[in-house]
């Protein structure tokens, strides 16, 4: 991975943004290297699966690495909320069914930081992964493109712990709580939902100590 996005892969013309047509170009290209990968002798990981289920289960795996493109998130997350309200339980049966799984499994787990029941390892990646967005950040005001707003103040403590709050509430909740609401065997046996709110409560909690000393500062700074 090249710690970048997919929009600076586009924005800088890049040949794997013009190998992937600029769609889904980090996870097409993730997804090839790992066929290419199995492409060699003693390591196909379907190697023992009949033709036919081999060819489901590539195609499962390739659908699921393109679910982790954030731009599918949303979409996912609503088709996955009517599933719920409406009682449409996923069928093992259902070739389609099981395609739709894996990506949502996939997704989930790949935005699952915050709900790692130690907020230590939480914080240790939100960290390295806004380091990766800072310079990015920093990259694309060099670059004279468009700098990714959201990103802007990531490198002060007060603008990592509100962007974790906001990553929870508006991506990681709707998608978890949803999937917990459908599959409870991930609440009971991993404390999964508990882990979520008492991470999003210590993000919380960080950020008002912060505001705090910031405006303590600020007042003292005007006298």
């Amino acid at each position: 991975h090249p710690g970048t996005n997919n929009g600076w892969e586009v924005a800088n013309k890049t040949n794997l943004a013009a190998r992937y047509d600029g769609k889904a170009v980090l996870e097409q290209y993730h997804a090839a290297v790992g066929q290419e990968i199995m492409a060699k002798r003693g390591r196909n990981m379907f190697g023992t699966l009949s033709p036919e289920l081999a060819e489901e289960a590539r195609r499962n795996y390739v659908h699921a690495i393109l679910m982790t493109d954030m731009a599918e998130h949303a979409t996912m997350v609503k088709q996955l909320q009517a599933r719920s309200e409406t009682g449409k339980a996923f069928q093992v049966e259902d070739s389609k069914d099981r395609m739709e799984m894996v990506g949502v499994l996939l997704h989930s787990a790949d935005i699952s930081n915050p709900l790692v029941p130690t907020f230590n390892v939480c914080r240790t990646w939100a960290e390295r992964i806004s380091q990766e967005f800072i310079n990015q950040y920093q990259m694309e005001v060099k670059a004279n493109l468009p700098p990714t707003q959201m990103w802007a103040n990531l490198n002060s403590r007060a603008g990592l712990y509100k962007s974790q709050v906001g990553f929870i509430d508006f991506m990681v909740a709707p998608l978890w709580k949803t999937l917990l609401s459908m599959f409870p065997n991930l609440q009971r046996v991993g404390g999964l939902g508990e882990a979520l709110e008492a991470n999003r409560s210590s993000w919380a909690q960080l950020l008002r100590e912060e505001e705090e000393q910031l405006e303590k500062k600020s007042l003292q700074n005007q006298k």
